[in-house]
């Protein structure tokens, strides 16, 4: 205990500190002369008050708390991350008479994993910022919550789990277009589309939920799955490519929604994929700029 470079404490089943090794005082500021009698919510941080409170309720029941990770308080006020360890000190009888507590600094390791999290995030947005640029605009990589946002309430929903479905889930979604009025070519590019990302989500993930949205003169489907999600590193080649797939067989690929849609949505990770593609339903008025032309002319 008085070697160990983890802090190491002991208390009542109160939480009235009896020992204090030294490690504990490198760690946390006090001396246990310092401790010795108090209680051990000094090292608590008052948001979590209720956290020490649960950990004596199950040490009292026999339970041990392994590498649970939390943060404590020094004396001088800042805050430190630690895994802890908990433990009941019983008697020859059984009976839990005390407390024993290891604390371990994972303030190094927390740190790590944050850096690692935000060059993460700095390299999605990097890749995000390129595929926007490169599409022209029309291929926007974001996060769920931004889609939803986007779609809005669903006009109707389907799961799909095998391929017959596909069919079924094109015609309908036809049907509510042309009630909706988007004309026969929109109709037939919005339904491609919705095929294209519907079999994605079959061939990556064995089905996927896809629904039907409208807003604001738009249409947009959402189609979601639980597969393994598209590496970061693959975007452009997913965006820009003609039938590139990871699998080799989504035939025209997002390279066609792309050039099919008004704009398309992704967002994919470890957790699945979600792509959604909107289209307005009356085809926009583009004007007829020079450099559109061509040369000839």
């Amino acid at each position: 205990m008085e070697s160990s470079d983890d802090a190491i404490d002991s208390t009542t089943t109160d939480g009235i500190i009896l020992t204090w090794n030294p490690a504990a005082e490198r760690l946390y500021g006090w001396r246990a002369d310092e401790v010795k009698g108090k209680h051990i919510s000094i090292i608590v941080p008052p948001e979590r008050s209720g956290e020490l409170h649960r950990f004596f309720e199950m040490i009292k029941r026999g339970e041990k708390i392994e590498h649970y990770e939390t943060v404590r308080l020094r004396k001088d006020g800042t805050t430190v991350d630690v895994s802890l360890t908990i433990s009941p000190i019983r008697d020859i009888a059984g009976k839990t008479v005390a407390i024993s507590a290891i604390s371990r600094d994972i303030t190094d390791r927390k740190q790590a994993e944050q850096r690692r999290r935000e060059l993460e995030e700095h390299k999605r947005e990097f890749y995000r910022r390129t595929v926007l640029a490169a599409t022209g605009g029309k291929l926007d990589i974001c996060e769920r919550s931004e889609i939803k946002k986007v779609a809005g309430p669903a006009v109707a929903s389907w799961t799909v789990k095998h391929p017959g479905k596909i069919g079924v889930v094109r015609h309908e979604v036809a049907r509510l277009l042309q009630s909706a009025g988007m004309d026969k070519t929109r109709i037939n590019d919005f339904v491609l589309c919705l095929g294209e990302a519907t079999t994605n989500a079959l061939k990556h993930a064995g089905e996927g939920q896809v629904s039907l949205h409208r807003t604001a003169g738009r249409m947009m489907f959402v189609v979601s799955d639980r597969g393994p999600g598209i590496e970061a590193l693959t975007l452009p080649e997913v965006a820009l490519t003609r039938g590139y797939s990871t699998t080799g067989s989504l035939g025209m690929g997002y390279k066609a929604m792309i050039c099919l849609a008004d704009i398309v949505y992704l967002e994919t990770g470890p957790a699945g994929t979600t792509v959604a593609v909107q289209m307005a339903i009356k085809s926009p008025i583009l004007p007829t700029l020079v450099e559109m032309l061509p040369d000839t002319w």
